[in-house]
């Protein structure tokens, strides 16, 4: 009985370390960007392997400061952040003839 009320406790006080987390990272007032050291490897052996390849992290580092492109206290897209990506993610297929012309609509 112990180790459940122990391990339900450690659930609880990481669970409520989250939600801290979260609200500090990913405030409204303070949105924050940072891309992990992962994400620039992967893209650069991509990049050697010839394999395309995007990186979202420049487009939304710039849009940052001017606009939201997170949900309040979340780490999803708003409606701003998914047509940023989307704009980028075709801009992308166009610019590399993965895909004919783009409608706008």
């Amino acid at each position: 009985m112990i180790s459940l009320l122990r391990f339900a406790l450690r659930l609880r006080e990481t669970a409520e370390w989250g939600v801290v987390h979260k609200r500090r990272r990913y405030s409204d007032d303070a949105p924050t960007f940072s891309r992990p050291a992962s994400i620039k490897i992967l893209g650069g052996r991509l990049d050697v392997a010839g394999t395309p390849n995007l990186d979202l992290y420049p487009a939304f580092a710039a849009a940052a400061p001017t606009q939201r492109l997170y949900k309040p206290f979340d780490t999803r897209w708003n409606i701003a952040g998914n047509r940023l990506a989307a704009e980028q993610i075709a801009d992308f297929l166009v610019a590399r003839k993965l895909v004919g012309e783009v409608d706008p609509r």
